[in-house]
């Protein structure tokens, strides 16, 4: 059976700065089923479709624009995945009780109250971690047979890598920007122990790219080098000797995934889903001690657990991998 699938990226991970990681995860979804013969539409509001002939709607993402966009479906009686994308660093306990009270009472963010009122329309929640699963489950009250887990895959592995070409710098991909991504954190710790850091990705505005630049002048091992090529980050990934995504949270970490497919130790945040990931084959550190951070960088300049690295990631989260779980949850989402 060949399915046609919908799917939603939810305006609030472009305000919250998730978009790249979203939209990475659904084209990578996207890309990997249409491989096997199904059809994916990616919806927006400016086209008409026919809803009722997808077999599955899923929505990446969660907030208030939830609250119209799920009752509608329902009531077309479409069968709804719901990837919630919950980064964060808050305790299950906490978010029962923002589901329970949510903004007129207590004065805290709806998402979470909004979320929790739309779980009996929705047919099943896509996590991709433990650590997500058990805040839907705990933090929801989301029943565990509506929870299936599919993890995020890496995009740009290669099995042939040559880590003679290795070089001493360790490299960093993100929106620079955001605060989440820790970044002037990551440059304190690289200068203390004068380890060469090369910073890519979106500078964000002009006050921010200002507030970004007065900080990498002060060190001269940083080098921001910004928005990069698809050919040039590959180049990059390929050379740099380590990797290093001290956020503050972390869902999963995709470009940590990509990183370490193509030979780079990794340095990670320790809190969120990448411990699931990397197992024992990466640093993880504290991302608000400067310290914890330098001792990381300066063991993945020195460890070697590449190539094993690169080739437990590009077994456990290739393509083929992700898939088959991806198709395994939505079949069975379709015989509810």
């Amino acid at each position: 059976m060949k399915l046609y699938i919908g799917y939603i990226i939810t305006p609030n991970t472009f305000v919250s700065g998730l978009s790249n990681g979203v939209r990475s995860q659904a084209l990578q979804y996207k890309k990997a089923l249409e491989k096997l013969g199904h059809k994916v539409e990616l919806i927006n509001s400016w086209d008409i479709y026919d809803l009722n002939s997808f077999d599955i709607v899923h929505i990446f993402g969660s907030g208030s624009f939830l609250s119209q966009l799920i009752p509608d479906l329902f009531r077309k009686k479409i069968k709804i995945v719901l990837s919630p994308i919950l980064d964060t660093n808050e305790s299950s306990i906490l978010i029962r009780l923002k589901s329970y009270l949510g903004i007129k009472k207590i004065n805290l963010h709806n998402n979470f109250s909004s979320l929790r009122s739309l779980d009996s329309l929705i047919t099943g929640y896509m996590c991709r971690s433990e650590y997500e699963f058990n805040i839907v489950k705990k933090g929801f009250a989301v029943k565990k047979n509506k929870i299936g887990i599919v993890p995020v895959g890496h995009e740009k592995t290669t099995s042939e890598i040559d880590l003679s070409q290795k070089e001493p710098f360790c490299l960093h991909v993100s929106s620079l920007y955001q605060e989440r991504k820790n970044v002037i954190r990551l440059i304190r710790a690289a200068s203390t122990s004068k380890i060469k850091l090369k910073l890519v990705g979106s500078t964000g505005n002009k006050a921010q790219q200002a507030k970004l630049k007065q900080v990498v002048e002060q060190n001269p091992n940083v080098e921001l080098i910004g928005f990069v090529s698809e050919e040039e980050l590959i180049s990059l990934y390929k050379r740099a000797k380590c990797f290093a995504l001290p956020s503050l949270m972390e869902g999963v970490g995709i470009v940590a995934l990509d990183a370490a497919s193509y030979g780079c130790e990794v340095v990670l945040t320790k809190r969120g889903g990448p411990k699931e990931y990397f197992r024992d084959l990466a640093h993880f550190v504290d991302p608000l001690s400067i310290k914890s951070i330098k001792k990381g960088l300066e063991a993945g300049m020195k460890s070697n657990f590449q190539p094993g690295l690169k080739d437990y990631i590009y077994t456990q989260y290739s393509e083929t991998m992700v898939v088959e779980k991806l198709l395994s949850y939505y079949f069975e989402i379709i015989n509810r």
